[in-house]
């Protein structure tokens, strides 16, 4: 058992480090598993788990920094702010009175800010040049060309690499309803998360 917390009508929410969540009933001695978490995500474990609202517990993880659940034991959208995290492993969690969260990581303590306006969104690579078109994010950057589905404000942005596009990116532009990116080896059209270059030079 990794936690044990208080839910409504006297019951319990327990949940166990396989990624089981279990709601408990102390008056009829009862334990109904509701979900596993990790059903549907890479296999880890959870450390920690603390109650942040009526409908969201934060559960720390092994290696997959912080879930959110629903008292269904069903994921939830992942706040953004929680990608600046330095490492993966939250070995507790602790809600202040201002309902923000203090994180014990093994490189230190993680002050999560939910009021801050900024948060990091992207820190795979140098970036030269931004568009935002068809609620998805594309990026020009010393690697290449990254892209994301946009979400809800919320939500964290999980950017993937153009595959067939490596180096220096210098501009991701809209033209024409084309979305154009300037490379060190040409011009290159962006279409389904593939690079087709544009001409010969």
């Amino acid at each position: 058992i990794s936690a044990i917390l208080p839910e409504a009508g006297g019951k319990i929410l327990v949940t166990v480090k396989s990624g089981n969540v279990y709601e408990g009933n102390p008056e009829t001695s009862t334990m109904q598993l509701l979900n596993n978490v990790f059903s549907n995500l890479p296999k880890d474990q959870i450390i920690s788990a603390i109650r942040y609202s009526a409908d969201a517990i934060f559960l720390g993880t092994l290696s997959s920094k912080i879930l959110v659940i629903n008292n269904r034991g069903e994921v939830l959208k992942t706040p953004a702010v929680f990608q600046n995290l330095q490492d993966a492993v939250i070995h507790q969690l602790y809600k202040t009175a201002s309902n923000n969260v203090w994180a014990m990581q093994n490189i230190g303590l993680a002050f999560i800010d939910f009021k801050s306006p900024y948060t990091y969104l992207f820190n795979k690579a140098s970036v030269y040049d931004a568009l935002v078109h068809n609620n998805t994010y594309y990026l020009a950057t010393n690697q290449g060309v990254y892209y994301s589905t946009q979400n809800s404000g919320s939500q964290a942005l999980d950017f993937k690499k153009v595959p067939n596009l490596h180096g220096q990116a210098w501009s991701v532009q809209l033209l024409d309803g084309d979305i154009i990116a300037g490379h060190d080896t040409g011009l290159f059209k962006i279409e389904n998360g593939q690079a087709v270059k544009i001409g010969n030079t």
